[in-house]
């Protein structure tokens, strides 16, 4: 059914692959507009051309790249929808039965 997002402006975290670009792509195709955040800034503005959305390059786990979003995609679109907070990230230690509370006190999210 397609336009079923015509007129929404959407935000999609991670959109640069995967289930973010696929999720991009859906909804570009189903009418929104969308923007795209990814900290790769050569795949995120590939991707967004290819499918005709807007890329901001953001680290979604700071406070002042979400401002920075929210701004850009106020000014270009007047406007928010949806937020689909899709970006993901890997950790390097793997937290086991005995390791919970290093790999807690290691995390990047832990601050």
């Amino acid at each position: 059914m397609p336009d079923r997002l015509k007129g929404k402006v959407a935000v999609v975290t991670g959109g640069a692959s995967g289930f973010g670009k696929a999720i991009a792509t859906t909804f570009q195709s189903e009418g929104a507009s969308v923007v795209i955040t990814d900290l790769s800034e050569d795949t995120g503005t590939a991707v967004a051309k290819e499918i005709g959305a807007t890329f901001v390059r953001a680290d979604v786990t700071k406070r002042d790249e979400w401002e920075k979003v929210l701004k850009q995609t106020l000014d270009a679109y007047g406007k928010l929808d949806l937020v689909i907070n899709n970006a993901g990230t890997t950790y390097a230690n793997k937290v086991s039965p005995n390791g919970a509370a290093k790999a807690l006190v290691a995390s990047p999210c832990a601050d």
